[in-house]
């Protein structure tokens, strides 16, 4: 099947070259292919080529009849995905006890979200049952007898599969020497009933005396996730970005109502079945949820720590806090050159506003300093600032303009694995020019507003004199 599946990719124009993997061993961090699955890692050429979401497009048309084996297609950066099923973009965690409502709740759900618009290679973790010989026991029985599970299991596993009990040594070399039942015995499970296992009582009773041996299928292999039984609903994205599929797929899951002691129902977050089933939306979303949170804590301890440096370079608690008013300034351009370039709020564009924290706030350094020293030169405040700007906008527009033209390169894209990057350069580049510019305007009016009206105890009072006159004027 695999040889097939590789000579019909090598007639779809853009592939270079592949590297074909059936089965695997365990690696880090990644789930294992079984002997049954096969991946295939496709190289594009360098020239004229389709691009890589037309050749899924291709391949998807191309082996979408094909009934003998399920194909997957990921682009770059969802490959893995496959191996884990966390590295999805979408994915939801169906978490409980029960092996078979939880294989019916995640079909359910993956038939929901084939409604969904922007999602494909929809999959569960649902591995193909096995065949198995299961023991149901009679549990009365067993303690009649003194007698375990644990007991009954190690018996039928040592008849059937057998138990290392000895090693022969010939020649330097070591053979198992494996303890089981004949090949003729064991062509029958149901001849596991007719062993006998030896009580602690010193009785010895048939197996199937105490369990009655049935035949059935069970699953191959049972995720678990944070101790729990875990069945993975997954896609990938076609034409939509995460934000808008995973606000449709919490509609579904709020489809899934948890019916309290009266009936009444309701729709959490976190939509739960009785107490036995739990949906948790992960996936993409939620690592960048995740992401934006621990963010905002970076980006908060970053103004504290810059807050107390400042603190105690001036000396004084209010112009560091007037500097600080430079960092909202700087983000009103931020969602408009994301726009223009085409990038969204990403983790990396949450970086590039704890960067800009650090950043913004030189200028305002430069500035304040330059006009705390003249006025301790007897100058006034407004001349100190008409000077100041005059004459501090030559190494401002230096250090800022160095910044924004060696992040220009990287904002516009520019060289191999700069477009993951690139939202962090925007933010930084469109950031500093707006803060730049306001800071030369913006910050002297609130030095002067705040050292004239609320510092000097004179105007305050002329200030707040006007101020109850226009209100008991406005009250006749």
């Amino acid at each position: 099947m695999c040889l097939s599946v590789e000579r019909e990719l090598k007639d779809i124009p853009g592939i270079e070259h592949m590297a074909v993997t059936v089965g695997s061993i365990p690696q880090e961090g990644l789930q294992p292919l079984g002997p049954h699955q096969a991946q295939i890692v496709l190289a594009l050429s360098d020239g004229n080529r389709p691009q890589a979401s037309e050749i899924v497009v291709l391949i998807q048309k191309k082996f979408k009849h094909m009934k003998a084996a399920r194909i997957f297609v990921f682009q770059q950066g969802g490959t893995f995905s496959f191996l884990g099923s966390h590295g999805a973009p979408v994915a939801v965690e169906v978490k409980g006890t029960d092996l078979d409502q939880l294989e019916s709740v995640a079909r359910d759900l993956m038939e929901k979200m084939k409604s969904v618009s922007g999602l494909s290679n929809l999959r569960t973790s649902i591995s193909e049952r096995a065949p198995e010989l299961q023991l149901n026991v009679q549990r009365d029985a067993l303690a009649d007898v003194s007698l375990s599970v644990s007991d009954l299991a190690e018996t039928a596993l040592v008849a059937l599969k057998g138990k290392v009990v000895s090693k022969f040594r010939e020649a330097g070399r070591e053979i198992d020497i494996r303890l089981r039942l004949r090949k003729e015995d064991r062509e029958s499970p149901l001849s596991v009933q007719e062993l006998l296992v030896h009580s602690p009582l010193d009785v010895t009773v048939p197996l199937g005396s105490v369990a009655r041996v049935v035949k059935g299928q069970g699953p191959s292999e049972i995720l678990r996730f944070d101790q729990e039984r875990t069945i993975l609903v997954s896609a990938d994205l076609a034409g939509r970005s995460v934000v808008d599929v995973n606000r449709d797929i919490q509609r579904i899951l709020d489809g899934y109502k948890l019916l309290d002691g009266e009936g009444r129902g309701e729709g959490p977050k976190q939509a739960q079945f009785g107490k036995n089933v739990t949906l948790t939306p992960t996936g993409e979303a939620a690592r960048m949820a995740e992401s934006f949170r621990n963010l905002k804590i970076v980006l908060g301890l970053s103004i504290l720590f810059v807050f107390m440096i400042m603190a105690a370079q001036f000396e004084s608690l209010w112009e560091p806090f007037l500097i600080l008013f430079s960092i909202p300034f700087s983000l009103i351009g931020m969602a408009p050159a994301l726009l223009i370039m085409g990038h969204e709020v990403t983790a990396m564009a949450g970086m590039g506003v704890v960067l800009l924290a650090g950043i913004v706030v030189n200028n305002g350094i430069v500035l304040i300093d330059f006009v705390n020293q003249a006025r301790e030169e007897g100058l006034p405040l407004v001349e100190g600032l008409r000077r100041g700007c005059s004459t501090r906008i030559r190494p401002i527009l230096m250090s800022a303009l160095t910044t924004v033209l060696g992040m220009t390169p990287l904002a516009l894209g520019i060289g191999e694995g700069a477009d993951l990057q690139a939202p962090l350069a925007v933010v930084v580049v469109s950031g500093l020019l707006l803060s730049t510019a306001l800071t030369l305007v913006v910050l002297p009016a609130l030095f002067v507003i705040v050292d004239q009206y609320i510092l000097d105890p004179a105007p305050r009072q002329v200030l707040w004199k006007r101020l109850n006159e226009i209100r008991f004027k406005g009250a006749r």
